[in-house]
């Protein structure tokens, strides 16, 4: 790809002239036209930051899921649909009641140097399994996106790609939180993260109107920082990098802005990412970029700009807390290996005490078979015959009682390696 084409997809020249044309003809409707939108946050989110020398970087993607399976809306009751004058245009998630995460570039064209809901009209949706119907409005009462954002159709870096969109009324629909600090072990690589969409099922092929979702690894930045892939375009310290290394499967054009999201033990699910840029669709080496939302110097902003939106906008009573980031909690399958580790530990001990119990049955039964020796080797006559049944009935209880406790020391010596191995499996699973 050479830098000819590199261009943001949710924000071409030809859609902004057809948006500005379809906003003088199609006025803003519902309550968010009511008045003008807030904006909080940095006015202008641009930048003037440039991207490195001698990058190519690649198109910003608004993805869809390429592959994937289909699913419905009670499975992702968090995820809204961005609209703009009726068009799908991107994918967000509710992290508050009163606010939807989105990415910046699906809030602000740096090309047009406006806000894309001042270009048409933007609604946002949850509920919904079918793309384009059904499902709650959420009325949108105002935006923001990141101040330091780098946006790459304004020359930039794709750094800070996230933004925010308030409400004028809570939603009920069932939130999500951002990964926190002391959550880092619920998103490290080699996690399962997942991501839904209304997803083409090939680059430049037709949406589908279905809901789809796709599990994605978690990778290592190595991964996406190798020259083979996006280099140094890829910035560690603000980007996440998930998707199939071979490719055939991933995030294409239509829902940037879409929550990536990981599970947690006990059920429910963290944000660690949001759909940001990539090349292509679900090319081999390409895997999806995401904004790194869970990286605390990252969380802390959107929560600074989550503050500024409900001081902006009044948010009522319980509303004004907008702390958007967990605590606490643990990988999924953390607490069931912690379990089977304990139940190791417990199979241990039993076996320990079977051994014990066996080891004095077997001193027992030698003792007895030294008594009946001695006893045999005493006898004469007929009580000679009778004392040698017995020793060989007393040989025959300690074999029986050796054999036991041989047997015993092996389930005590698998049982330890049980311990050894559950042990292994509860720190990789909780750490």
């Amino acid at each position: 790809m050479t830098c000819s084409t590199v261009r943001r997809a949710a924000a071409t020249l030809p859609l902004a002239l057809v948006l500005l044309f379809a906003a003088i003809l199609f006025p803003a409707r519902g309550e968010a036209s009511a008045s003008e939108p807030v904006i909080f946050g940095s006015k202008q989110p641009y930048s003037t930051q440039s991207a490195p020398a001698n990058i190519t970087l690649p198109a910003t993607a608004k993805h869809y899921i390429v592959g994937g399976s289909e699913s419905n809306f009670e499975k992702h009751p968090w995820l809204v649909q961005i609209t703009l004058n009726g068009q799908a245009f991107c994918g967000g998630a509710l992290v508050h009641p009163m606010l939807v995460l989105t990415a910046a570039h699906c809030l602000w064209s740096a090309e047009n140097n406006n806000w894309w809901g001042a270009l048409g009209t933007m609604q946002a949706f949850t509920g919904r399994t079918q793309s384009g119907t059904g499902g709650e409005e959420l009325n949108i009462a105002g935006w923001g996106a990141a101040e330091n954002y780098q946006p790459l159709d304004g020359g930039g870096t794709g750094e800070n790609d996230y933004g925010l969109i308030a409400l004028s009324s809570p939603s009920s629909r069932t939130v999500l939180k951002l990964a926190g600090p002391d959550e880092s072990s619920v998103w490290k690589p080699g996690r399962t993260g997942l991501v839904a969409g209304f997803g083409d099922i090939s680059q430049g092929g037709a949406a589908s109107p279905v809901l789809k979702e796709l599990s994605t690894p978690l990778l290592a930045d190595s991964v996406c920082s190798a020259a083979n892939s996006y280099g140094t375009a890829f910035r560690a310290g603000n980007m996440l990098c998930s998707g199939i290394v071979q490719g055939g499967s991933g995030t294409c054009q239509g829902d940037s802005g879409g929550p990536l999201s990981v599970p947690i033990d006990g059920g429910g699910r963290r944000i660690v990412g949001v759909v940001s840029w990539g090349d292509g669709c679900a090319k081999p080496n390409k895997p999806t970029i995401y904004t790194r939302v869970a990286e605390p110097a990252v969380s802390t902003q959107i929560n600074a700009l989550a503050q500024q939106a409900g001081t902006a906008l009044n948010f009522p009573g319980t509303y004004a807390d907008t702390n958007l980031i967990g605590s606490g909690a643990k990988p999924a399958g953390c607490s069931a290996a912690q379990a089977a580790a304990v139940q190791a530990q417990s199979a241990v001990a039993a076996a320990n005490g079977k051994l014990a119990k066996a080891k004095k049955a077997a001193t027992k039964a030698k003792n007895a078979a030294k008594k009946a020796k001695k006893a045999a080797g005493k006898a004469a006559g007929k009580k000679k015959a009778k004392a040698k049944k017995k020793l060989k009935q007393a040989n025959k209880k300690l074999k029986q009682a050796q054999k036991k406790v041989k047997s015993l020391k092996s389930t005590v010596a698998a049982a330890k390696t049980s311990v050894a191995t559950k042990t292994a499996q509860a720190t990789a699973a909780c750490s």
